[in-house]
C-alpha cells in the first residue's frame, strides 16, 4: 500500500487487514521499492500524486522488475487548479496508469466495498506463480 498521506494509508490499511489481507505499508514510490522483495507481495496499491517518486513512475518500474505483479492504481486527481476539473484530471491519469500496465485504477475518494472488490479482481486473475 502507498501513499503519502498518512489518513488515507491508515484507511486503506484498516480497510484491508479487516478482510485478513497483511498490508506491508511505503510512503512513495522509493519507498516502495524498497519496502519488501516483489516475489513476496501478491498485489500493489498506489497513488498516483507522491513526493519523491510518483505513481507511474512506480507502476513502470513495476511492471519492467514484475511483469505479473497486480497493482491497482489511485488518484483524487492533481491538486492544482486547471483548465480541466480535478475529476477529469484524474481519470486522465488513471487512464496513464493503465496505459503503462497498471492492473486496475480506481478515483478517490471509493468506498471499502469497491477497493476490497478491485483487490479480489486481481487476486484472483494473478497467475500461479512456480
Amino acid at each position: 500500500m502507498v501513499d503519502d498521506d498518512v489518513l488515507v494509508r491508515r484507511s486503506i490499511v484498516l480497510q484491508l487487514t479487516r478482510a485478513g489481507h497483511t498490508v506491508v505499508v511505503a510512503i512513495d514510490g522509493r519507498d516502495a521499492l524498497t519496502a519488501s522483495p516483489f516475489d513476496e507481495l501478491d498485489l500493489v496499491i498506489t497513488d498516483i500524486f507522491m513526493p519523491v517518486m510518483e505513481g507511474l513512475e512506480l507502476v513502470g518500474r513495476l511492471r519492467a522488475e514484475a511483469p505479473h505483479l497486480p497493482v491497482i492504481v489511485m488518484t483524487g486527481g492533481p491538486t492544482r487548479s486547471h483548465a480541466m476539473t480535478t475529476a477529469e484530471l484524474g481519470d486522465q491519469y488513471l487512464g496513464f496508469a493503465s496505459k503503462l500496465g497498471a492492473t486496475r485504477t480506481i478515483r478517490k475518494p471509493f468506498t471499502p466495498t469497491a477497493l476490497l472488490a478491485l483487490v479480489q479482481e486481481c487476486l484472483a486473475d494473478r497467475p500461479e506463480m512456480a
